[in-house]
């Protein structure tokens, strides 16, 4: 992805993302339902919900190093919607793009990576 592009994708992503809760999930498809929240609630009027189609990890600490993404499960449906459960209601506190894991959710007390 372009620079332009990446930043503005980052931008759009804090934008609706940083400072959200994971509210619940859609199971046709996996799609995650985000909170408003005081950065958002001026500008949105609607359900923010992120499409997951690849793997996740959650991990319970920072990792001293992001994982590789051969590290990261591609897990069936069933089994990323049990863990996006587990999520519910926890803050969003950071959202980063990366090269190797193109999408890193930082939330308060947990860690997930999306694929």
């Amino acid at each position: 992805m372009e620079k332009e592009n990446r930043d503005i994708a980052l931008k759009t992503l804090n934008y609706l993302c940083k400072g959200s809760q994971i509210e619940g999930v859609i199971f046709h498809g996996l799609r995650v339902l985000l909170s408003e929240n005081e950065n958002n609630r001026p500008r949105i009027d609607g359900q923010i919900s992120i499409n997951i189609e690849s793997g996740i990890k959650v991990f319970q600490s920072m990792p001293e190093t992001d994982p590789e993404p051969n590290e990261i499960p591609n897990l069936d449906w069933v089994k990323s919607a049990k863990i996006m459960c587990e999520m519910r209601l926890k803050k969003i506190v950071e959202v980063k793009l990366g090269q190797e894991i193109p999408l890193v959710l930082n939330f308060r007390f947990w860690r997930s990576f999306i694929h």
